[in-house]
């Protein structure tokens, strides 16, 4: 790589090119662009080849980019419409406009100094902006990526640096490092501790390097590649000391700081980001005047472990040796059920989660995956997930984790008896059927919905298998065959169910022959073979579904009447 920069550096520089500075090269609302260039005899590198044929031109310099950051298959090079389809890739992340052609612009910009790890998607991973039409207000509009191996399933996550640069006294090392580990537990669910000399292996091994060292990733010198990270569960960070590291900003060095908050992100499970001022984008910025998050960064880190419910620590893990003692579970997290609670529940003996949603905290959707599970989605991506046996002890989960096309949030949601979910979010339903794995979209007003109003609540009723929607104080009754609302509805929720069901819910299900009601921090359970609410409710969610301790005051329970 060092080899090929310097290549690449002298033909620009003999062809009289004055080459943008990256900030010139726009943030948003960059040009689509067309390919172009395909149909001709050359491959767009044989092309440019040609073109530059008097200029020191390598063989291989930009085939060998190319595939080395996974826009190029290995046999690939040579080929014309691969070669077009790579560079109008790379040109995209690279914020220039994409055509498909190889020109001075784009081989000025294989020359930034960048990240180790590949750009392009093999298959099998996931992004979630390109894979399937969005509707214009659908909320699919991630630009972040997340790596192959998923996420850590642990927490606190270790840490400790193996390996020291010359560049820097090892105090000033120890703190860059704890300050980028706690610019990623800000925003997020995780924990870092940095590993004490007598634990065998951290989760995070931090070390500088040069050259070949054995990990199948090479560096290459000054400018070129400044580092990698591997994926979670493998967490070695390697820094390539033959760099100039400073804690500054700008100039001709290269702060360590924003290179370990990068490279810590893919460690946890991100990959490279196409927002070109987001801390995961690949490329080392020439302007890094300040070091921060960016939106995209927090979604990214967000979807993988939640955010941060307790908000932003007071400053970097103290080591091992000044370590506090673990504090007592304050009472917004798991607790010990008081009486009446799981015990005499939905899930009598559920284990406890590890963090219970706060007092009065209403839930966003509700419903039986395709395995006959119940799922209750909560704000903030998270998940309480039950089998017959009870909830999930490690919930709440990622709901982006276990449903990773699901959009950041839901107003309501429902398995089909064919396997067909639905997700309802602003004014369109997200539908994934079983054999399609990302969804299509369909509009409320097509379905026959008030498209002003949300979904609140959607279940499938067991004894009719009809589809009940509700919105505001109205409901919707649908065939499943179709999902369009039957003639004469919507109706008023007085109307046709028993007496005391509320209006405006947050979410509803069906389990077993019951249905079920949710809103706020309540529920009521309906008999669907007397149509009548079930005496007793509303009862505690926090009590009988998570097996939490509430603070029980009394409830005034609503009448009943026969329903019209």
């Amino acid at each position: 790589m060092k080899n090929l920069n310097l290549i690449l550096f002298g033909l620009i520089v003999s062809m009289g090119t004055v080459l943008c500075h990256p900030a010139c090269d726009g943030v948003e609302g960059r040009s689509t662009g067309v390919i172009t260039n395909v149909g001709g005899n050359l491959s767009p590198i044989e092309k440019f080849k040609e073109e530059n044929s008097d200029q020191r031109m390598p063989n291989v310099s930009v085939g060998e980019y190319l595939k080395r950051y996974g826009y190029l298959g290995p046999r690939d090079e040579g080929d014309e419409f691969k070669e077009t389809e790579a560079i109008f890739q790379f040109q995209k992340v690279a914020n220039i406009t994409p055509t498909g052609r190889l020109d001075l612009e784009t081989v000025a910009n294989m020359m930034k100094p960048r990240c180790a790890n590949e750009d392009k998607l093999p298959a099998g991973r996931t992004e979630f902006s390109r894979f399937y039409e969005v509707p214009d207000n659908a909320t699919i509009d991630w630009r972040f990526k997340l790596g192959p191996t998923g996420s850590w399933s642990k927490n606190p996550i270790t840490w400790r640096i193996t390996k020291y640069t010359n560049d820097l006294p090892q105090s000033d090392v120890h703190r860059v490092m704890q300050k980028a580990f706690k610019v990623w537990a800000d925003v997020s669910g995780l924990d870092f501790v940095e590993a004490s000399a007598s634990e065998r292996k951290p989760d995070f091994d931090i070390r500088f390097e040069v050259g070949d060292h054995g990990d199948g990733s090479s560096f290459d010198g000054p400018g070129g590649v400044l580092a990698h990270c591997f994926y979670p569960r493998n967490g070695r960070a390697h820094f390539d000391d033959a760099e100039t590291w400073s804690l500054g900003l700008g100039g001709n060095v290269i702060n360590l700081e924003w290179v370990a908050i990068h490279e810590f992100g893919h460690g946890l499970g991100l990959d490279h980001s196409e927002i070109f001022d987001a801390v995961m984008y690949p490329f080392y910025p020439s302007d890094a005047s300040s070091i921060a998050l960016r939106q995209d960064d927090i979604n990214g880190i967000q979807t993988l472990y939640g955010p941060n419910m307790n908000g932003p620590g007071p400053g970097p893990s103290p080591s091992p040796s000044s370590r506090p003692p673990a504090a007592t579970p304050s009472p917004s997290t798991a607790r010990p059920p008081t009486s009446g609670g799981g015990q005499q529940g939905v899930f009598p003996g559920s284990a406890h989660v590890r963090q219970c949603p706060s007092g009065g905290e209403s839930m966003d959707a509700a419903f039986t995956d395709t395995s006959g599970n119940v799922q209750l989605l909560y704000p903030n991506n998270r998940l309480f997930s039950f089998t017959s046996q009870g909830v999930n002890s490690m919930s709440p989960l990622v709901t982006r984790n276990v449903f990773p096309y699901f959009p950041r949030a839901a107003d309501a949601a429902l398995t089909l008896s064919d396997g067909t979910i639905y997700v309802f979010y602003g004014s369109y339903a997200y539908v994934f059927t079983p054999n399609r794995k990302y969804p299509y979209f369909r509009h409320y007003e097509e379905m026959g919905l008030n498209e002003n109003l949300p979904v609140d609540a959607a279940l499938l009723y067991p004894t009719n298998n009809k589809v009940y929607l509700f919105q505001g104080n109205q409901y919707y009754r649908m065939d499943p065959a179709n999902m369009e609302a039957e003639d004469g509805y919507p109706k008023k929720i007085l109307d046709g169910w028993d007496r005391g069901i509320p209006d405006n819910l947050n979410a509803a299900l069906s389990y077993g022959n019951d249905v079920y009601l949710f809103k706020q921090d309540s529920y009521w359970k309906y008999n669907t073979k007397t149509n009548r609410l079930t005496p007793g409710y509303p009862r505690y969610i926090l009590s009988d579904w998570l097996n939490c301790a509430v603070n029980f005051g009394n409830i005034q329970l609503n009448d009943t009447r026969p329903a019209p």
